[in-house]
């Protein structure tokens, strides 16, 4: 994904930023939620034989491919972590593979698993003065799992990946702060769009 942002800083200049990810945090679409694991990386080659040696490279890699599987489980755990929620069922479609993009390739697990759509029983008080008897009124009403109210939890749940920030999360994260000095800003957050009735 290629995307560009603008803002309006506090001293009135803008702000521009540019950026392109071949990795996605996650994306619900008509009902199914899906997410992956990319992590592990070579260079392409320069032809399709290059491509496979390095591939191979790639794969016979421990720390590389060590890097990708702790990514794996992340989301892995994630998703299960979800289910328990009842935000999402327990069977999850799971490939691996290779991205290519123009000049590097990628080791890539993708997951994806069908979002729970409940509808719970909400009591509304009937304030009708000109009722005789004030009676709470049971009407359906779609559950907390809004469009909005999932959005925000997979963003807390899976940003940052151990891609990006290291495990344990909360420890890498800090860690992060107190050693790097300077604010990451935009750098390595998360972009996207939400939309009106089927998440983002």
């Amino acid at each position: 994904m290629v995307f560009y942002l603008r803002g309006e800083g506090d001293d009135d200049r803008s702000t521009e930023f540019w950026g392109a990810t071949p990795e996605k945090l996650y994306e619900i679409r008509r009902g199914v939620l899906s997410t992956e694991a990319l992590a592990g990386t070579r260079t392409r080659g320069r032809t399709a034989l290059d491509d496979d040696v390095l591939l191979q490279e790639l794969i016979d890699c421990p720390k590389e491919m060590r890097e990708n599987r702790l990514t794996a489980d992340f989301c892995e755990d994630t998703l299960r972590d979800a289910a328990r929620h009842g935000l999402v069922e327990d069977a999850v479609f799971q490939t691996f593979g290779v991205r290519r993009l123009r000049h590097l390739q990628h080791i890539c697990r993708q997951y994806s698993t069908r979002i729970i759509q409940r509808k719970e029983k909400q009591v509304v008080n009937n304030d009708d003065e000109d009722e005789d008897d004030n009676e709470p009124v049971e009407k359906d009403a779609t559950a907390a799992t809004t469009p909005r109210d999932l959005d925000q939890y997979f963003l807390d749940a899976l940003h940052p990946t151990p891609a990006v920030g290291g495990l344990p999360q909360k420890n890498a994260v800090e860690f992060l702060r107190s050693y790097e000095g300077w604010d990451r800003g935009l750098y390595a957050g998360p972009v996207g769009y939400l939309g009106r009735a089927d998440g983002g």
